[in-house]
């Protein structure tokens, strides 16, 4: 006689309603563009006419194509290697005076997603080299998203733009060995010496004993400001007060022996992966007018 009895049924287990579980834990919030800008209706494409072709000026379309023809990202060419942790800009002080931006009015808080980094090591180097430490910020503001970049020095290697290619790849792995080569860095140093003033600062103590306590922003001007035409040039310096950034991406100190680098030391990236908190006791961004 044939056995009728059926199977048990299990019980649903995490991921099967992870689609479930994520819609419960987050609330609705408004559409965007991956710009920032709101965004009504996601399921309506400008035609020309009722039965046209599509328009290319569709943007938020051709957005959505792009976005899902490069699903497959490949390591970036500069700072492969980072982590990056979500948090709260507060505005502690006015700056009406040169910027009409909601985000700079007092007691404003902004959503932020800052990205810290190395900048010449690929995505599985160690978090220990000697190398400048990168960082990108994202300023989710009601008028859209601002997008800033940094260094955790006040000064960049070259000045003309033309010679950055040069540079990245004078640091990167030869071609032909597939190992780091001095004769490229020290080709690039000797031939361009522009770039000893930052060249001392990267061989200088402070990178191998000291934590990420302060970045400089490379952008020199603040958007939206009070009298349209005008543009005011800034300075914008972020610095480690309390535990901010040390607790997650950066450990306290970088005393860490020779031997563990050339092993190729990941401790940093575990303890960034273990989703600490970034905190902060007192005003971490500076904006000064130039």
């Amino acid at each position: 006689m044939a056995n009728t009895k059926q199977p048990e049924l299990k019980e649903p287990g995490p991921s099967d309603n992870q689609i479930l579980d994520f819609k419960k834990s987050h609330k609705s919030e408004q559409l965007t563009t991956g710009y920032g800008r709101p965004l009504g209706d996601r399921s309506t494409v400008i035609t020309v006419g009722p039965r046209g072709p599509l328009l290319l000026s569709d943007f938020p379309y051709i957005e959505d194509v792009q976005r899902f023809d490069r699903e497959r990202i490949p390591e970036r060419v500069v700072h492969a290697k980072g982590g990056g942790a979500f948090g709260v800009f507060e505005a502690t002080d006015d700056l009406s005076d040169i910027c009409k931006a909601k985000v700079f009015k007092k007691g404003s808080q902004t959503r932020v997603l800052m990205r810290f980094s190395t900048v010449a090591g690929e995505s599985g180097s160690a978090d220990t080299v000697r190398d400048p430490r990168g960082f990108a910020i994202k300023m989710y503001t009601d008028e859209g998203i601002w997008d800033l970049v940094g260094n955790n020095t006040p000064i960049f290697f070259v000045r003309d733009p033309f010679l950055f290619q040069m540079f990245i790849h004078s640091q990167k792995r030869n071609p032909q060995t597939h190992l780091k080569d001095p004769n490229m860095v020290w080709d690039f140093f000797a031939n361009h010496p522009m770039a000893t003033h930052q060249l001392h600062l990267l061989v200088h103590w402070k990178p191998d004993q000291t934590t990420f306590k302060r970045g400089s922003v490379e952008t020199r001007f603040i958007p939206l400001t009070v009298n349209i035409g005008d543009i005011t040039e800034i300075n914008i310096d972020f610095k480690k007060t309390g535990n901010l950034i040390s607790s997650t991406w950066y450990s306290s100190t970088w005393a860490f022996t020779k031997a563990v680098v050339l092993n190729g030391d990941q401790q940093q990236s575990r303890k960034f992966c273990s989703g600490g908190t970034i905190t902060s006791s007192g005003p971490a961004v500076r904006f000064a007018s130039c």
